[in-house]
C-alpha cells in the first residue's frame, strides 16, 4: 500500500478542498490509480482490493458533493448563485465517471496490463449516477426560480399597477420550492429516488400552472391596467435580453400592440387637455401670458414626443402594427395643431400686437402731471406693460423665436430704463 502515498496530496484535495479543486485533481488521481495498478504488483493481483479503493473514492467524492449541495439550504441561496455551485458538483460528478472510464479504456489498449473488470463497478458508480440526476433536478428548480424572479419584479409592478397579484405569483412560485426544500427522507439515496421524482413531478406540472396564470396576468394587464405606454415600451425591451419562461416571453413578445394602444389613449387625453385649457392654459405665476401659453402646449409635445421617441428605437412596431401606424399619424397631427398651428399663432399675435404697443408706449412722455395746485405731482410714465413685453422677449428667444429688432432694442436698453426710473422715483 506504499504506493497509494504517491496520491496523498490528491486523497487530501479531495476531502478538504471545494468541488472546483476535486475536478480538477480527478485526472492526476486516476493517472495515479493506472501507475499503480500498473507497478504493484500486489495489487494488480487481487481486484478486490483495489475495487475497494475505488470505491471509497468514489463514496468520498459524493460525500464532498452532498456536503456542498443541501437540500434544505441550497434554494436559499440568490439563485444565480445555487445554479453556478449546482453545475460545479454536476462537473464534479461527471468529471469522476469521465475520467474513470478514460483510464479503464487506455488500460485496455495495452495488452500487458490486467483490465480493470471489476464485478461491482456497476452499483459503486450508480451512486454518482444517482446523485447527479437529483442535482440536475435542483437545477432546474433554481432556473424555475430565477426565470420567474426575472420578471416578477418591481419593473412590471410598476408598469402594471399589479403588485398584489404579482407578489401572489411569487409567493407561489417560492411554496413550490418549499415543498421540494421539505422532502422528507434522503434525495441522495436512491431507495427514495421514486418518492422524489412524485414530488418533482407534481413541482414541474405546478410550475407550467403557475405559468399559464403569469402568461393571463401578463395579458390581462397589458390590456387594461398599463400606467404609462412608454414605461411600458422600456420594459419590454428590458425584458427582451432577460431569460425567463419561455411561454412568458412569448406572451411578452407580442405585448407591443398593447404599449401601442395605451401611447393612443395617452394621445387622446393630451387632445384632450389642449382643448379644454388652450384659451386659459395653467401658467406658472412668473411666466409671462404668451411665453407661459406656449411653454405649457411645449410640454404637451414633451409628453407625447417622448414615448415616440422611444418607439423609433424598434422601428418596425410603428410599421408593422396597424395601431402602430395610426399612433405615428396622430402624433404627427396633434404635434402640428401644437407647434405649426397653435404655437405659431400665439407668437405672431404677440410679435405684431407687441411691436405696434411697444413703440407707441416709448412714444409717450416719460413724466406725467397729476392732481392740480398743491396737489400736483409727477409720476413716471413707466408702462407695467413694457416689462412684460421684455420680459416675453427673453423667453422667446430662449426658445429661439425670432424676436422683432424694435422689441430687442427695448429689451437690450431694460438696465437703462430702471436706472432712469429709479433717478426719477
Amino acid at each position: 500500500m506504499k504506493f497509494l502515498t504517491t496520491l496523498e496530496r490528491q486523497f487530501k484535495n479531495i476531502n478538504r478542498g471545494d468541488l472546483k479543486a476535486i475536478e480538477e485533481t480527478l485526472p492526476s488521481l486516476l493517472n495515479g490509480l493506472k501507475l499503480i495498478w500498473t507497478i504493484s504488483r500486489h495489487i494488480n493481483q487481487t481486484d478486490q482490493e483495489f475495487e475497494e479503493i475505488i470505491e471509497a473514492i468514489s463514496n468520498e467524492i459524493c460525500t464532498q458533493v452532498r456536503k456542498h449541495i443541501q437540500l434544505s439550504q441550497i434554494f436559499k441561496q440568490p439563485p444565480s448563485e445555487s445554479i453556478a455551485i449546482i453545475k460545479q458538483g454536476i462537473a464534479v460528478l461527471e468529471k469522476w465517471q469521465e475520467q474513470y472510464n478514460k483510464t479503464k479504456m487506455d488500460i485496455e489498449t495495452e495488452v500487458t496490463i490486467r483490465r480493470w473488470d471489476f464485478p461491482r463497478i456497476k452499483p459503486i458508480m450508480s451512486k454518482p449516477k444517482h446523485m447527479k440526476m437529483i442535482l440536475e433536478n435542483f437545477n432546474t428548480a433554481c432556473v424555475v426560480l430565477q426565470e420567474f424572479f426575472a420578471i416578477l419584479g418591481n419593473d412590471l409592478k410598476a408598469v402594471t399597477g399589479s403588485s398584489e397579484s404579482i407578489n401572489g405569483i411569487t409567493t407561489r412560485v417560492k411554496e413550490q420550492v418549499r415543498k421540494l426544500e421539505t422532502f422528507s427522507n434522503d434525495v441522495y439515496n436512491s431507495e427514495y429516488f421514486s418518492e422524489w421524482q412524485t414530488t418533482y413531478k407534481t413541482f414541474q406540472s405546478q410550475v407550467e400552472a403557475i405559468e399559464v396564470d403569469t402568461t393571463q396576468l401578463i395579458n390581462q394587464t397589458f390590456k387594461e391596467k398599463l400606467n404609462s405606454s412608454e414605461g411600458a415600451f422600456e420594459l419590454l425591451s428590458k425584458f427582451k435580453g432577460v431569460k425567463t419562461r419561455q411561454r412568458i416571453e412569448d406572451e411578452l413578445s407580442g405585448k407591443y400592440k398593447n404599449v401601442l394602444e395605451r401611447y393612443q389613449q395617452e394621445l387622446n387625453s393630451m387632445e384632450q387637455l389642449f382643448e379644454e385649457n388652450k384659451h386659459r392654459p395653467p401658467i406658472p405665476k412668473n411666466m409671462p401670458p404668451s411665453s407661459g401659453s406656449i411653454a405649457w402646449a411645449r410640454s404637451i409635445i414633451t409628453r407625447i414626443k417622448t414615448p415616440i421617441d422611444k418607439f423609433k428605437l424598434k422601428q418596425e412596431i410603428l410599421t408593422k402594427y396597424e395601431e402602430g401606424i395610426l399612433s405615428a399619424q396622430n402624433y404627427v397631427k396633434l404635434d402640428k395643431r401644437l407647434t405649426e398651428d397653435h404655437e405659431a399663432d400665439l407668437f405672431n399675435k404677440w410679435k405684431e400686437n407687441n411691436t405696434k404697443e411697444a413703440i407707441f408706449m416709448l412714444k409717450n412722455s416719460i413724466l406725467v402731471k397729476e392732481g392740480t395746485g398743491e396737489n400736483r405731482r409727477y409720476r413716471v410714465n413707466f408702462d407695467p406693460k413694457l416689462k412684460v413685453i421684455i420680459r416675453e422677449a427673453k423667453f422667446l428667444d430662449r426658445i429661439g423665436k425670432e424676436i422683432p429688432n424694435t422689441i430687442i432694442n427695448i429689451a437690450l436698453q431694460e438696465k437703462d430704463y430702471m436706472r432712469a426710473i429709479d433717478k426719477l422715483n
